[in-house]
């Protein structure tokens, strides 16, 4: 089925319009831990991010409302080359939450670029659910009651140097959607959202975990408790990686080493996104 743009406007009015009809007060819970002996990292062992985070609303009778937790690995535990469809551990740790704590879960992508993936053998259902089953336990240990005297919200847009000639490409050819385009340059948009102690950062795109850990440090430096990195937010971008990691393909039809570079809009992407960031620290934290 083909959706109109029209038709999703309305469908996201539709949805605001009820979730406004259905509010109700509530308080909030949050908590981060390592979760360590899950996630590989294809592209560079010795940089591994495993860090969970979790935000929960409950309400005066400390039932959940919402669950949201954001962890750093590709959800690839079920065999790559199983045609099943499957929302893999997040599908099995979303159900895991809400069957604990009532309400909605909701699993966000964390800095699982270049490439944090399951640290497994079995490639399973039955991994997919054990490995649910300890990220599930670490949310329960780490769930603790917290203020939430504020809400901030702050965007932010910014133009990524496009010289990816395999993007250009597929641009020129109409095979991706028309995009917004500032000189030689794509737009995009980071956001941060303030919710007491805890900091959600919109990344359009998917993070090397350097760059994640980098972030994390600087939003605590700034001072929110509990960083919260939602990867693929309002973009797609594909990887973002540090620019002194970036090493431009001999061949861009078969990159080898470099895929997350042929996977990227160019060498300027991660500094951009994160000078970007840096300045909606400084507005929205210090």
């Amino acid at each position: 089925m083909l959706f109109r743009s029209n038709d999703i406007r309305k469908g996201v009015a539709s949805s605001a319009q009820t979730a406004a009809s259905l509010l109700r007060p509530g308080q909030l819970r949050a908590g981060s831990v390592r979760v360590p002996d899950l996630i590989v990292n294809h592209r560079d062992p010795h940089v591994v991010d495993d860090e969970l985070t979790v935000l929960q609303v409950v309400d005066l009778q400390s039932r959940a409302i919402a669950t949201l937790v954001s962890f750093p690995c590709h959800p690839e535990v079920v065999h790559p080359e199983s045609h099943e469809v499957t929302a893999d551990y997040p599908g099995h740790l979303c159900r895991l939450l809400e069957s604990r704590y009532g309400g909605t879960a909701l699993f966000v992508a964390g800095d699982l670029g270049g490439m944090q993936s399951p640290d497994t053998q079995e490639r399973s259902h039955g991994e997919a659910q054990r490995f649910a089953e300890v990220l599930a336990e670490a949310v329960d240990a780490c769930l603790g009651d917290v203020q939430s005297d504020n809400l901030d919200f702050a965007r932010s847009t910014v133009p990524i140097e496009l010289t990816n000639p395999m993007y250009r490409a597929v641009i020129a050819g109409g095979i991706v959607a028309p995009v917004e385009w500032c000189g030689s340059s794509v737009v995009t948009e980071v956001s941060l959202t303030r919710v007491g102690p805890v900091v959600l950062a919109g990344i359009p795109g998917e993070l090397l975990p350097k760059l994640g850990i980098q972030l994390r440090h600087r939003l605590r430096e700034a001072g929110a408790r509990f960083p919260l990195i939602v990867g693929l937010a309002d973009d797609e971008l594909g990887y973002i990686l540090p620019a002194d990691d970036f090493v431009e393909p001999l061949d861009w039809d078969e990159p080898g080493r470099q895929y997350e570079e042929s996977m990227s809009p160019g060498p300027h992407t991660g500094p951009e996104i994160m000078a970007a960031l840096d300045e909606l620290i400084k507005d929205v934290l210090e």
